[in-house]
């Protein structure tokens, strides 16, 4: 049966989170027991794959070119959407104010 390419997104994002969160590996001690803190890293994990780490097949063209040779900068998919104009860092995103929502 041939792989459809939806399905491989999936499986790559799987992947990325496997890589990056213990609780997702087999045979850990690294556990999420409960669902507030299972949401928390997952969460924290897909934010960063996608608005902060660069992906390698993302890139644009180098406004001004700081090293010989180097023409492109490479992008996160949040930048490569135009969703924002710079890698974020954690402690940004971290350091963000939680909006309140009025309930009634």
């Amino acid at each position: 049966m041939a792989t459809q390419p939806d399905d491989v997104h999936v499986e790559r994002c799987n992947g990325g989170l496997r890589d990056r969160l213990a609780c997702l590996t087999r045979k850990t001690h690294a556990c999420a027991k409960q669902a507030p803190s299972w949401d928390a890293a997952v969460g924290l994990a897909i934010f960063a794959q996608h608005w902060c780490r660069p992906h390698a097949a993302l890139r644009r063209p180098c406004a001004a070119p700081d090293a010989p040779g180097r023409r492109f900068d490479r992008v996160t998919p949040a930048m490569h959407l135009s969703l924002t104009d710079h890698r974020w860092p954690l402690t940004e995103f971290l350091s963000l104010p939680i909006p309140h929502h009025a309930r009634g």
